[in-house]
């Protein structure tokens, strides 16, 4: 989720609802993104293992790796439709 802060500061001072809302999230929430950030980590290193052992050339390895990078964070959010958006401590 993406949370949205409000610009008024007098906003996080208030009842015992809006503090519940600064809780941290559940458990299953937290293993959760665990999970999911160790997937990019190990898809990261093979991806880099992979290019490292197919190009033994340093400067081509590099300029592979660069663009490699870069067209996978181009494309990262093409398939994307639907973010959902919690407004927080808006009132």
């Amino acid at each position: 989720m993406i949370f949205v802060w409000c610009r008024r500061r007098g906003a996080l001072h208030g009842s015992p609802a809006r503090a519940h809302a600064l809780a941290l999230p559940p458990a299953e929430a937290f293993f959760a993104n665990w999970l999911s950030i160790l997937l990019t980590m190990f898809v990261a290193q093979s991806l880099g293992l992979l290019i490292g052992a197919t190009i033994t050339n340093l400067k081509t390895a590099m300029s592979v790796t660069t663009v490699a990078m870069l067209t996978i964070m181009l494309v990262a959010g093409f398939y994307v439709q639907d973010i959902p958006v919690r407004v927080l401590l808006c009132a």
